[in-house]
Parts: C-alpha cells; structure tokens; sequence
C-alpha cells in the first residue's frame, strides 16, 4: 500500500483548515443582515438577522412584492435595493406572486403583511406582533407574550401559538 507523501498531507490539511474556516464564518455573516429573495419564480422570502429588533412591513403592487423593515436588508436573487433607503428591498417575480414566508428568528418583532398574497410567517422567540393580510396566511410563535392576528377580510387563517406543533 503507497504513503502518502508530503505535499499530499499538506495539501489535505490546508483543504480541511479551509473547510473549517468557511463553516465557522457563515454564522456570522448571515446574523448581520437579513436576506429578502425570490426563490421558485413567484415566491418571496425574507430571512431576517438573528439579534435585531425587527419592525416588517409587506406591500404589493403587481408582481413586484417591498419588504420594510427597520434594519439593513440585502437583496438576494429577484430584488433589488430601493435607492436611498438600506431597509427596503423589491423583488419582483416571474408571475403574480403566490406565496411570501418570514424568518424574524428572535428578539421583540413585528410582522405586518398588508397584501393580498398568502404569507407563512415565523416570529421565533421573543415578544412578537404578527399581522397576516386578507389571505390564507400562517403564523408561527414560539416563546413570549406574542399577539397574533388576522385581517377581517382573511380566508383560512392558520394561527398556531408553537411553531413546532402547529395548531
């Protein structure tokens, strides 16, 4: 059986020092700002950063879909920066927009949908004020003195208090 030679263990070494590196760094790099992105051609989805305090609000016009909140966003695929204003992003999508979903992650959030487009919505921990449109929207809560509604005109709300056993 052959031994590895020198450049070999040297070369595996580095390889797995930069692997540990680069799975060390992505948690930080994702917690400084939250993602807004268009994934399957009509869906919009926003990842907030984890330790900000985060005030969302969703708008529509036409397939173009803004998400607000009080913090820096970063565009991901399908959106945009609204110039002059680091907390509001547009994506836009192939179709009329079917489905948005929600990460705020922790901390004492507010999610606004003031669309018609259906929204899966997830506060995480903390004191949370969720607000779902005039659509099908689910809302998840964990832990905190979380208030969650709907709006009057909503058709098949999914209110569930435990993101983990939905109601």
């Amino acid at each position: 059986m052959a031994r590895p030679n020198r450049l070999t263990t040297i070369g595996l070494a580095l390889l797995t020092t930069s692997v540990a590196v680069g799975l060390t760094a992505a948690p930080a790099q994702a917690a400084t700002t939250g993602v807004v992105s268009v994934y399957k051609t009509t869906k919009v989805r926003y990842k907030a950063a984890t330790g900000k305090q985060n005030k969302i609000v969703i708008t529509r016009a036409g397939n173009t879909i803004t998400v607000d909140d009080v913090v820096t966003l970063k565009p991901g695929a399908g959106c945009k920066k609204v110039e002059g204003d680091t907390t509001r992003v547009r994506c836009t999508t192939a179709a009329a927009p079917t489905r948005i979903t929600v990460y705020s992650y922790d901390r004492n959030d507010s999610i606004v949908n003031d669309t018609d487009v259906p929204m899966s919505a997830d506060s995480g921990t903390g004191s949370d004020r969720l607000y779902g449109g005039s659509r099908g929207d689910h809302l998840y809560s964990a832990d905190g003195a979380d208030r969650l509604e709907r709006s009057p005109t909503s058709d098949h709300p999914r209110i569930a208090r435990d993101r983990h056993h939905p109601a």
